[in-house]
């Protein structure tokens, strides 16, 4: 998968203003499977000294090589919350986005909620405060309610996804960051090809210099 990007910003008065502008192009098995034409813009502003939120919108127009049946454009809503405390070292982040996705063929429309949130903040302790430890905790769900009959189940689809993740950061020496990630995912779904459970474990180190 190849994507080529180009983003924007400029802040308007008190207002955080952006546009980021994607074209991905995916292969499958060696051969040519998907493009995918992407604009977001996008509003920010701090509310209050320890409140900033975000406003976004989003489409896609998705091109499949050879599956011109799940051809579709994709609209979609967002907020995202960010609240601040501990003097900003720490932070609460939590929002929602409705998407709907309309096809050529209507067995693959849907209409989908999706909801996130997450905490991050530094762990105290005197001995452990060389190395600047910070703990993430995080949860996101999303709903997809499929608008008509899937054939291979005669039923219309739904899908549902939880992540639940946890991921802490720790300074190494002055110059090397060790991050350890790890998220657990629980798919449900009526089709059973979309129905599965996937833990994930991620460690890498970042050098400054």
């Amino acid at each position: 998968s190849h994507t080529f990007s180009i983003v924007a910003e400029k802040e308007i008065a008190d207002v955080d203003a952006s546009a980021i502008l994607l074209y991905t192009r995916t292969n499958l098995g060696g051969d040519d499977f998907l493009g995918i034409h992407s604009i977001t813009p996008s509003l920010g502003y701090g509310f209050t000294p320890n409140w900033y939120a975000s406003f976004s919108y989003n489409f896609q127009n998705k091109n499949f090589i050879g599956a011109e049946e799940r051809d579709s454009e994709v609209h979609s809503v967002g907020v995202n919350n960010f609240v601040f405390f501990m003097d900003g070292k720490a932070n609460v982040s939590f929002g929602y986005r409705i998407e709907d996705e309309n096809t050529e063929s209507s067995e693959f429309d849907y209409l989908g909620h999706f909801l996130h949130a997450k905490v991050k903040a530094p762990i105290p302790g005197a001995a452990i405060a060389k190395w600047n430890p910070t703990a993430t905790l995080g949860w996101a769900y999303y709903n997809k309610n499929y608008n008509s009959l899937t054939a291979s189940i005669s039923d219309e689809r739904q899908d549902e996804r939880t992540t639940l993740s946890l991921g802490l950061t720790a300074d190494v020496t002055t110059r090397v960051q060790a991050k350890f990630a790890y998220e657990k995912i629980e798919a449900i779904s009526n089709l059973v090809t979309a129905d599965f459970n996937e833990n994930i474990a991620t460690l890498s180190f970042g050098v400054t210099f």
